[in-house]
């Protein structure tokens, strides 16, 4: 009941690749035609590696939704 009512919220750490410009950025877009959000943060960058330290907050439960939202940016 606290999934069904927002009172929980998952994060997850990643090693992502490429350099995020921005230190945060939001992803909307629809998976499997369903609706879904993801926000990132960039926790650290290591531009000599082309790759950053990243925490995905999503904001709705799809099956693969970070990994997909991040390729849809070119992470």
């Amino acid at each position: 009941s606290w999934f069904a009512r927002h009172q929980i919220r998952k994060t997850y750490d990643f090693i992502g690749s490429g350099v995020p410009s921005l230190p945060t950025f939001k992803v909307k877009a629809a998976i499997g035609g369903a609706s879904a959000s993801t926000v990132f943060e960039v926790q650290e960058r290591f531009p000599k590696a082309q790759a950053f330290l990243g925490r995905a907050l999503p904001l709705t439960g799809r099956r693969h939704q970070i990994r997909i939202h991040l390729a849809s940016q070119g992470y």
